[in-house]
């Protein structure tokens, strides 16, 4: 049985969206989580869309 490292980024915003996606792409699962309502700038740069 094959272990596999999940890792929770907690944020939507620009950094936090930038750090999940090259995790994922390194092959880790990753979950992102946010408390609240994100308060983004930059709305198409990062998940706080989707």
């Amino acid at each position: 049985m094959s272990e596999q490292t999940c890792i929770l980024v907690l944020g939507l915003g620009l950094y936090a969206s930038a750090t999940a996606r090259m995790l994922f792409l390194a092959g880790y699962s990753v979950a992102i989580q946010q408390a609240s309502d994100p308060k983004v700038l930059r709305r198409k740069m990062s998940f706080a869309d989707a």
